[in-house]
């Protein structure tokens, strides 16, 4: 819609690895497999495991890896909050404040690993 979308990501490593922020979305994470360990910029774990979730309000700084023996398996919420000042786009930037987008490298410490599984197998 307009105001939510709506992701699932797999992670078989690896995660959103880079401190960063949304300056225009409220996210919320749940794990529907695996487990995921998210850290704000003190470094303080925060676990979500199978069938949990977190919600991180626009402006809070965060990152994610997978940390359990599973793929993570996760669905994003986000939806859009007030419009920033002025009508400036910077949805996602780094905890330098400038833009960082998904596939920069600078948000990525480790290649993904596939491990021949996928969500659903028995």
């Amino acid at each position: 819609t307009d105001t939510v979308e709506v992701r699932a990501k797999v992670y078989a490593a690896g995660g959103e690895n880079a401190l960063h922020t949304h300056l225009d979305e409220d996210h919320t994470f749940f794990v529907l497999d695996g487990e995921a360990t998210f850290y704000g910029p003190d470094d303080t774990p925060t676990v979500v495991g199978r069938l949990e979730g977190l919600m991180i309000p626009a402006g809070a700084y965060y990152r994610f890896e997978s940390t359990g023996d599973t793929n993570l398996v996760l669905l994003r919420f986000g939806a859009d909050v007030e419009p920033l000042p002025g009508g400036d786009e910077a949805p996602r930037v780094g905890i330098d404040g400038l833009p960082l987008e998904g596939k920069d490298p600078r948000n990525k410490k480790q290649p993904p690993v596939f491990s021949g599984e996928t969500f659903g197998d028995s």
